[in-house]
C-alpha cells in the first residue's frame, strides 16, 4: 500500500467521468493542493459524474462481493487508487479487494480508481455505482 496524490491519474479521471460543462472547474481544483479540499467535497453527492456512465448493480448484488465481482469482469486489476474525503484513505492505493472491503457502505465521498476508464464510486446515503466508460467486457 502507497499513499501519494497521483494528479495524473485524478486528472484522467475527471476527464473520463465528470460532466463536460464542470471538467474544467474540477481540474482546476485537482491540480492546486490548496483547492483539493473542494474537490474531495465534491465527491458526497457524485452528481457531477456522467450519468451515461454510470452502472448501479441490482439490490440483491449489492455487497461488497458484488461491486468487486463487476469490476473484475469489467476489466480492473490488482490495486486501486483512492480519492477521498477520508485523510486516512486519501491518496492511497491498495488491493482492490480490501479497497472495495473497506469502502463499501463505510465512506461516503470515495473514489476507487481501477484504471483510467473504470473506477466504483461510494456516495451519500448508499448512493454507489461503477463508472465504466468501456462496453462490458464479458
Amino acid at each position: 500500500m502507497t499513499t501519494t496524490t497521483n494528479t495524473t491519474l485524478e486528472l484522467d479521471f475527471v476527464n473520463t467521468f465528470v460532466v463536460r460543462p464542470k471538467r474544467a472547474r474540477y481540474s482546476a481544483l485537482v491540480v492546486s493542493p490548496a483547492l483539493r479540499p473542494k474537490f474531495l467535497a465534491g465527491l458526497h453527492s457524485g452528481s457531477d459524474f456522467d450519468p451515461r456512465l454510470k452502472v448501479r448493480l441490482p439490490r440483491s448484488q449489492d455487497s461488497s462481493d458484488g461491486y468487486l465481482t463487476e469490476l473484475r469482469g469489467r476489466g480492473a486489476g490488482a490495486d486501486g487508487y483512492l480519492v477521498s474525503t477520508a485523510a486516512s484513505l486519501d491518496g492511497r492505493t491498495m488491493p482492490i479487494d480490501e479497497a472495495v472491503d473497506e469502502v463499501h457502505g463505510r465512506w461516503d465521498g470515495t473514489l476507487i480508481i481501477c484504471t483510467s476508464t473504470l473506477a466504483y464510486y461510494e456516495g451519500e446515503q448508499g448512493y454507489r455505482f461503477v463508472l465504466d466508460k468501456r462496453p462490458l467486457a464479458r
